[in-house]
């Protein structure tokens, strides 16, 4: 699909993903209303489609949510010990994993 539109970003923060996916969750309920009305779709299959959208959103928020605590902690300064700086490791592997930066770390 990025061959249709080569100025498209590569990347795409989660923060813009969960947006977009709120976005298009509101979009469904106004245009499936109108489908259904019009008998080009069934409200089971709407509820069906709304309701995987919404768990894409769900899951981004969940996911944006632990990447923001595995920032906090990949940023700690191991004040707490051993345990915290051995947090602080697993947090930051996690980051790498995803592609992702923390605070002192370049962007990948």
């Amino acid at each position: 699909m990025t061959d249709l539109f080569p100025e498209a970003p590569k990347a795409v923060s989660l923060e813009r993903q969960l947006e977009g996916a709120r976005r298009e969750s509101s979009f469904r309920r106004r245009v499936y209303a109108r489908r259904i009305e019009d008998g080009k779709m069934t409200k089971a299959k709407a509820n069906e489609e709304i309701a995987v959208m919404d768990a894409i959103g769900s899951t981004l928020c969940a996911h944006t949510t632990a990447v923001e605590a595995l920032r906090a902690i990949a940023a700690g300064d191991g004040q707490y010990g051993a345990q915290a700086a051995e947090y602080k490791e697993l947090a930051r592997g996690a980051l790498t994993k995803m592609g992702l930066q923390w605070p002192g770390r370049e962007a990948v």
